[in-house]
């Protein structure tokens, strides 16, 4: 009998934090911001992808290169998003570097919906640590791509 109950509770609880996943990524307030930043006179561009809306900002601090655009967020792009966003897997990522801080560059993913809110922060020798979330990141890295284009 004890046996069951510990049965049915697991069961319970895994059940409940895949429907907690499904909500975070179904929702409509899903937002995703992708960015890099870079020292000296890089300066940074970041996109902000929602689901009706892709925003580009670029600034680039030593000339008159600031950007800003505004496309329709393509629904394939979407699907594309969400189908590789595992949200328990981007969670366990802690990265939060500095490397624009000595002149480097970083690259930060900021993923925020209705009850859920997580950013990293990394550099191109932390890429290592992105393995679990990569066919994320190459969604992103495409998304950003098209945008410019």
């Amino acid at each position: 009998m004890k046996t069951n109950a510990i049965l049915i509770n697991l069961i319970l609880l895994v059940s409940l934090s895949c429907d907690e996943e499904e909500k975070i990524v179904n929702s409509n307030k899903l937002t995703v911001t992708y960015g890099h930043v870079c020292g000296w006179c890089a300066g940074l561009d970041s996109i902000t992808i929602a689901k009706d809306v892709t925003n580009l900002f670029t600034d680039y601090n030593c000339g008159d290169s600031i950007i800003r655009k505004s496309t329709a967020t393509k629904k394939d792009q979407w699907s594309a998003l969400k189908n590789n966003f595992d949200p328990n897997q981007f969670q366990k990522i802690d990265l939060n570097s500095c490397y624009v801080c000595a002149d480097g560059c970083d690259t930060w993913i900021t993923i925020i919906s209705d009850s859920y809110y997580h950013k990293i922060r990394y550099g191109y020798n932390e890429t290592d640590k992105l393995k679990s979330i990569q066919s994320f990141v190459d969604v992103l890295d495409s998304i950003r791509i098209s945008v410019y284009q």
